[in-house]
């Protein structure tokens, strides 16, 4: 018997082939914000002024033309997922009942079942495209693959000519210099459709627009100019030039607090080690769930950009520090404190600012806060949130994130966050998290 929420699922596949031959038609917009971000990453507005001034013009067609297309194509699709209650999060609601539909069925039902599938499977193939909801269209495809296989009467696999589609979702296919023999390499291979014949590469290459747009349209969302890059989660691909643009921000925020004088190796080699241990707690976190797809999913994709960044030998081994070196880091962290700090100045006694300063350069140089003899008082009004925002302003010139111990060392050791509450096994849900992690303007 087909359940409400498995019929509204058939009704949203009935829609999206109903919209199959307009989202079609759309396919020019695509082509033409592809052209404009192909022009935007042929130019080097790093290395010459005239890339710089040529886009900042592009850019501002860019965002118009993203737009266009998400107005015309992305949100018709959202819509009606909203509409008809399909998901709740990244979860497809018809999919708890499809152990029921499997126990109870009748003649009936296996006809709207195949033509359901049929549906789909036509849209998919001729759109070949996810419309920016690439996770959804990705778990759509699994769930389905996996509910209308079980109605199936031969063992031919119906989902074939879509499993290879250019999703852009979380992808293996890495550069080959990054791994000629990990499990990169061992992924990839098992990953890459066979030799194509002539037609199919000239299939293939008619959708190459469409991959290269959606490449782009990540970048866009994960390297936003003048912002802190985000990992790039989606298409692990990109993870080179996240690195890259990474160690440009990060040396350009150190520079901005002690002008040219910065360690650019020590500062790169600090953001790939905080990199590989926030991934490595993403990964015991999805462990703990080990029956739940999503989480599993989550945790393939983390231990494959794990094995990304331990094999990422941008920065050489590092030497031992001279002593100039080690003068010019203990300057500049001082510095950073110290500038971060100084409107906070009058609001603590002259020992326990020093206190304070002297913790955090304890902190950074041994790893670990001091225990003090009592806690720092802060008199008067503050905002707790401009004041947790110094300090983690303060970590993020230092190439660290707002971490575990900051945290614990401001409740027990700070006035203005004893009463705040913070849970160290709920570390991001707490709200002393929510006062460290909150920009002020």
């Amino acid at each position: 018997m087909i359940t409400d929420r498995v019929q509204n699922l058939f009704d949203f596949i009935d829609f999206l082939h109903s919209k199959m031959d307009y989202l079609l038609s759309k396919q020019p917009i695509i082509d033409k914000l592809s052209e404009l971000m192909e022009l935007k990453y042929s130019l080097s507005p790093v290395k010459n002024y005239k890339d710089k001034i040529e886009e900042n013009k592009i850019q501002g067609e860019l965002q118009k033309q993203f737009d266009i297309v998400e107005n015309e194509t992305t949100m018709l699709i959202k819509d009606k997922i909203k509409e008809l209650d399909i998901r709740t999060n990244i979860n497809l609601n018809a999919k708890q009942d499809f152990s029921k539909i499997k126990d109870n069925f009748d003649e009936n039902d296996l006809k709207v079942i195949t033509i359901a599938k049929n549906k789909y499977l036509e849209f998919r193939f001729k759109t070949k495209f996810h419309y920016f909801l690439q996770i959804f269209f990705e778990n759509l495809d699994r769930d389905l693959k996996e509910f209308f296989d079980y109605f199936k009467d031969s063992t031919i696999n119906e989902f074939e000519s879509i499993e290879q589609l250019p999703n852009g979702i979380i992808t293996t296919s890495l550069p080959i210099e990054w791994s000629s023999n990990s499990k990169i390499q061992q992924n990839r291979n098992e990953t890459l459709p066979p030799e194509k014949n002539q037609s199919e590469q000239q299939t293939g290459n008619a959708n190459k627009s469409k991959l290269d747009y959606t490449k782009n349209k990540l970048r866009l969302d994960y390297f936003k100019e003048n912002e802190k890059p985000r990992f790039p989660f989606a298409d692990l691909e990109l993870l080179p030039e996240y690195l890259e643009k990474s160690f440009e921000y990060n040396i350009n925020e150190a520079r901005k607090k002690a002008g040219s004088i910065v360690v650019e190796q020590r500062i790169k080699q600090r953001f790939i080690e905080k990199e590989i241990e926030f991934i490595k707690v993403q990964i015991i976190d999805c462990k703990k769930y080990p029956n739940r797809n999503y989480k599993v999913s989550l945790l393939n994709t983390w231990e494959l950009a794990l094995d990304c960044l331990l094999q990422y030998n941008i920065v050489p081994p590092q030497q031992p520090e001279t002593k100039s070196e080690q003068v010019t880091e203990n300057n500049f962290t001082l510095s950073t404190i110290e500038d971060w700090l100084f409107e906070f100045k009058e609001k603590m006694t002259e020992t326990d600012y020093q206190n304070l300063v002297s913790a955090l350069l304890q902190y950074f140089e041994a790893g670990k806060f001091p225990t003090l003899s009592k806690p720092i008082q802060i008199n008067g009004r503050l905002n707790k949130k401009l004041f947790g925002w110094a300090l983690n302003r303060i970590f993020e010139a230092k190439g660290k994130r707002v971490e575990p111990e900051l945290l614990l060392f401001a409740k027990q050791n700070i006035s203005l966050f004893t009463n705040v509450q913070f849970d160290e096994n709920k570390v991001f849900k707490s709200n002393l998290y929510k006062y460290f992690t909150t920009k002020i303007k």
